[in-house]
């Protein structure tokens, strides 16, 4: 089976914002286009090596991928309350790319929540907590890998 390598010019390990990228690119490829896609770093760039030729990664990105649902209503600045900028989270919203289902089933469970706990802010302490709680026992899967890689969760 023919491979190919795609240096991704703009996925350096430093500073960490590329690094971080590489390994988004990969773990995307990895886990929606084709599981068996390795990578590397070699001269101070990231290696993506497929059986996908360009255009098909091309189009794969363009068309096909679906984002993670990476929501955080627990903060403010994050979409969910009435001073923060919209502007992306409304674009999810009100689009109807199928990719985009489980980002806006996310984001409606996450308002629904808001509204079940009586919030009119970022919530703090032990109502964040609460919330916390709620969205890591009602949302899906794919959006609780999200929250088990952004929070720290202890037993109490």
């Amino acid at each position: 089976m023919t491979t190919f390598d795609h240096v991704l010019h703009g996925c350096a390990p430093v500073p960490l914002a590329g690094y971080l990228k590489a390994l988004g690119v990969f773990r995307l490829v990895a886990e929606q286009a084709e599981a068996g896609a390795r990578g590397f770093w070699r001269d101070e760039r990231f290696v993506l090596r497929t059986r996908l030729t360009e255009d098909e990664l091309v189009q794969f990105f363009v068309g096909e991928y679906e984002p993670t649902p990476v929501v955080a209503p627990w903060n403010g600045g994050s979409g969910f309350w009435p001073n923060d900028n919209r502007e992306g989270f409304d674009a999810i919203q009100t689009s109807n790319d199928p990719r985009l289902d489980s980002y806006r089933a996310a984001i409606r469970i996450c308002q629904d929540l808001i509204c079940e706990h009586n919030l009119l802010a970022a919530p703090k302490e032990n109502v964040k907590a609460s919330l916390i709680a709620a969205l890591r026992s009602t949302l899906s899967e794919e959006a609780c890998r999200w929250l088990d890689g952004a929070l720290a969760l202890t037993t109490d």
